[in-house]
């Protein structure tokens, strides 16, 4: 099975990756709500900035130029945590000023450019799997840097989903 680190900008296909436990280091924001409007201020705080610099210059940072929006469990009222960040190898050491999220390895679906979640979780569903949102639930919008300069900044609608399923 192909691992996620292997993923390339312009790959259309929903596809079912292999990953390894990893570690998302980037800026984290509190989410009050499900569309996430604040996650949008936290782009203009890493995207051209030392930040972004320095994510992207961590060592081993896995699948290059991409960036990943994580939504982390997600409450009753709609809240969540959204961290923007690189993937890394497990244990990588976070710079001072960053936070970090630790995943588990696993199968993990990976959607088709500008699908919805909904949508991404009908594809699993149809190849027989179902998400897998334990031990805790989380799910990753995956940007790469070339898509944005081909097709523009959309309002950083998803690229394509990122969900471990079972």
């Amino acid at each position: 099975m192909k691992k996620i680190y292997d993923v390339k900008p312009f790959e259309e296909e929903f596809e079912l990756l292999e990953m390894d436990a990893v570690r998302i280091i980037g800026l984290e924001i509190a989410c009050s709500d499900p569309k996430g409007q604040e996650a949008a201020l936290i782009w203009n705080d890493l995207l051209g900035t030392k930040a972004h610099e320095q994510l992207v210059a961590l060592p081993d940072v896995l699948n290059g130029e991409a960036l990943f929006g994580f939504m982390v469990n997600p409450k009753a009222d709609g809240s969540f945590t959204y961290l923007l960040g690189a993937m890394t190898p497990a244990g990588t050491a976070v710079p001072e000023g960053f936070a970090y999220m630790d995943l588990p390895g696993g199968t993990v679906a990976k959607g088709c450019f500008g699908d919805s979640l909904t949508k991404t979780i009908e594809r699993i569903k149809e190849k027989g799997f179902a998400p897998n949102w334990t031990p805790f639930t989380w799910n990753a919008e995956m940007f790469f840097q070339a898509e944005d300069e081909q097709y523009g900044d959309t309002n950083l609608m998803p690229r394509r989903w990122i969900i471990p399923v079972k």
